[in-house]
């Protein structure tokens, strides 16, 4: 790919002049680090961005939900956009994320990803929000584990290819978890996601090791870990608690901290690949998201109103990346005054 040269340092070279060095990987080769998935966030362009600038450093990631709605599909949809084969091919290989109540409905959006050339699916069990609880999907249900069951068990037997979940430890309890383990294994599953905290605890308090270690003892599926690794020491501290386990998914983490991956990987990159990051992700959510080649080109009222998107767009991301700096970037009228502020940062 082209530009990868001035971004990654072979960490095996004596090169370090005008680098980022790292200790060495804490990870293993049988290790996989993930890219969660958060809505608006982690899509398309941010995927782009991060396997342009951080090369080798992401495994996968998992889409951010596809929701189930009325109407016809097929592969073309704009519903499908975010993992359209051809759009991704230079991106961060993805899993696509389904969300839905529907076993015959959620059969049928993941077979039409199945043809499209994947080879499997996650469905998201953990998701929160209040608009999936008033939906009665995500995390709502881990309610009623009966009729997950019956939803999972017709589903499975609908599907052309894999389907992996991602699930909390229950939703307002765990005591719950036998049942929840006893369901999962019965299940012909690619792999389980666990976030171990109760849906009701939102992202506040702390993950349940030990609700997770019951889970990883007892389930026969290949499992993830997802949940509060901000740092490469939090990942050190999973990995050795939980030394089966070889898949790891971040989100918040690696939007606070891009170079994540790359600290727990030992990986060494050149010192302006942050300001890079943030200026590809303007580019490709104006391309890919927005779907702008030139704002030039724009009637002015289009162009004052897709400038206002990205600019609420690099806000937005600003927040995460560039915390110290959000009230001065909150206050700029254009992603012209972002990007002075973020460059005058790395001078």
């Amino acid at each position: 790919m082209q530009g990868l040269r001035s971004i990654f340092i072979d960490p095996f070279s004596s090169v370090k002049d005008n680098t980022i060095v790292f200790e060495p990987a804490l990870t293993s080769f049988e290790d996989n680090l993930i890219l969660a998935p958060m809505q608006g966030l982690t899509s398309l362009y941010f995927r782009k961005a991060f396997h342009y600038c951080f090369p080798l450093c992401a495994d996968y990631a998992v889409s951010p939900f596809i929701s189930l709605t009325a109407g016809e599909l097929n592969a073309s949809s704009r519903k499908f956009r975010d993992v359209a084969i051809e759009a991704n091919k230079d991106s961060l290989r993805v899993v696509p994320q389904l969300i839905g109540s529907d076993a015959k409905g959620l059969a049928k959006y993941a077979n039409l990803l199945f043809d499209m050339g994947y080879a499997h699916v996650n469905l998201n069990l953990a998701c929160p929000a209040k608009l999936a609880l008033k939906h009665n999907r995500g995390s709502a249900l881990l309610k009623d584990l009966k009729s997950l069951e019956g939803l999972l068990k017709s589903l499975t037997k609908e599907l052309n290819g894999g389907l992996s979940v991602k699930i909390r430890i229950g939703y307002d309890s765990k005591q719950e978890l036998g049942d929840l383990i006893g369901l999962l294994n019965d299940l012909p599953l690619h792999s389980v996601i666990i976030h171990p905290r109760l849906a009701v605890q939102m992202y506040e308090g702390c993950c349940d090791y030990e609700a997770f270690d019951l889970l990883a003892s007892s389930l026969r599926h290949r499992l993830v870990y997802n949940g509060d690794i901000k740092t490469p020491k939090d990942f050190f501290e999973i990995k050795n608690r939980f030394p089966q386990i070889k898949d790891y998914m971040v989100g918040r983490g690696v939007l606070k901290d891009p170079l994540l991956f790359a600290k727990i990987r030992g990986l060494n990159f050149a010192e302006n690949v942050l300001e890079l990051f943030f200026l590809k992700l303007e580019e490709f959510y104006l391309k890919d998201f927005l779907e702008v080649e030139d704002l030039d080109s724009l009637p002015q009222y289009k162009k004052d109103k897709t400038e206002k998107a990205l600019s609420d767009k690099m806000k937005e991301l600003s927040s995460y990346l560039f915390p110290d700096l959000f009230s001065q970037i909150a206050a700029c009228k254009d992603v012209n005054e972002i990007n002075a502020i973020v460059s005058r940062r790395f001078q």
